[in-house]
């Protein structure tokens, strides 16, 4: 295990949807960060990943409630503090990436007037001080002529350029945690590639820990130090990255990395393969094993209890009766 200082302990979290009747969204859900570590969380759309990332951030929909487990940062009860509490912690310690940055970015101010806004709201320093911060975050994240650059409206600037507006943002209090829910989305492959390497390189440089949601493999196995997948609302598997690539233990696990090209790697007489079936929805989800109805290695043991998860070894869980 890492020497690292623990920074965010989730244990048996259960967030459900509010409704006729509760219905669960994310179940039990554990898992650790360490501080200056990198995180990935992976699965499909609709396996609870950023239900999980709005949890810890306090920024639920009014539909959707913790209703058990615990959420602790750097030795504080995110679930036990009210509004205002959680207020100073949000942006100053923990930050988030939302993925979609023309609907994070207000259309009717300009970019540094969103930078000095948070700048402001947790430091005691002055609009002119908060105005050059702003210049100099914008030079941090590689954005050309920040002098420029900070008077003008999200409208004016590329896709590209939204996003390191936005992770400009969120490293404006230097916090200890940054939350990246799927930061890439909607960006060209180019794009993607220098977005991520800027905040891998700000992560280093500035020595935050990283929670990185996303679909892409390939993104998990360059910037991760340990991945976590989710499926159905649970954790079915965790384990360093470079164990889960080499030795993926749950049918699920391997087939999202069946599906998942990979450079260098030549088939010339297969195909990408894929996972039959959609994830269930949570209204109505299978009995025992969820992935059950898509695994073809599915036994009658699948059906007849919800697997626990258990320890491969240390920093290795999986949930699956026959791995």
């Amino acid at each position: 295990m890492s020497s690292r200082p623990m920074l965010l302990e989730v244990r048996d979290l259960d967030v459900v949807l509010r409704g006729a009747r509760a219905t669960p969204v994310v179940r039990k859900l554990s898992f650790e960060i360490r501080r200056g570590e990198r995180l990935a969380v992976v699965g499909e759309s609709g396996c609870g990943k950023s239900v999980t990332s709005l949890a810890i951030m306090n920024l639920l929909p009014p539909a959707l409630s913790v209703t058990g487990g615990s959420l602790r940062f750097d030795g504080t009860e995110l679930t036990a503090l009210d509004a205002r509490a959680m207020r100073d912690i949000r942006g100053r310690r923990i930050a988030m990436v939302f993925q979609e940055p023309m609907t994070s970015l207000n259309p009717s101010m300009t970019i540094g007037h969103q930078i000095i806004e948070i700048i402001r709201a947790h430091e005691p320093v002055s609009k002119a001080a908060a105005r050059q911060r702003a210049i100099e975050l914008l030079e941090q994240v590689r954005l050309p002529d920040p002098h420029r650059m900070v008077d003008e409206y999200p409208h004016r600037l590329s896709g590209g350029q939204r996003q390191r507006v936005v992770i400009a943002i969120a490293i404006a209090c230097r916090p200890d945690l940054i939350i990246a829910d799927e930061p890439t989305t909607a960006l060209d492959v180019t794009i993607q590639a220098q977005i991520m390497t800027l905040l891998t390189s700000l992560q280093r440089d500035l020595g935050m820990a990283i929670m990185l949601i996303t679909h892409n493999l390939g993104l998990v196995a360059q910037v991760a130090d340990r991945v976590m997948v989710m499926y159905a609302g649970r954790k079915v598997e965790e384990a360093a990255v470079g164990d889960l690539f080499d030795q993926p233990r749950h049918p699920y696990t391997r087939g999202l990395l069946a599906a998942t090209p990979r450079p260098g790697r030549r088939f010339p007489d297969k195909v990408l393969q894929e996972i039959p079936g959609l994830v269930p929805s949570i209204y109505d989800l299978p009995p025992g094993c969820a992935f059950a109805p898509r695994c073809d290695l599915a036994t009658e043991r699948c059906s007849a209890g919800e697997p626990r998860l258990r320890s491969l070894g240390p920093g290795r869980e999986i949930a699956c009766v026959l791995a």
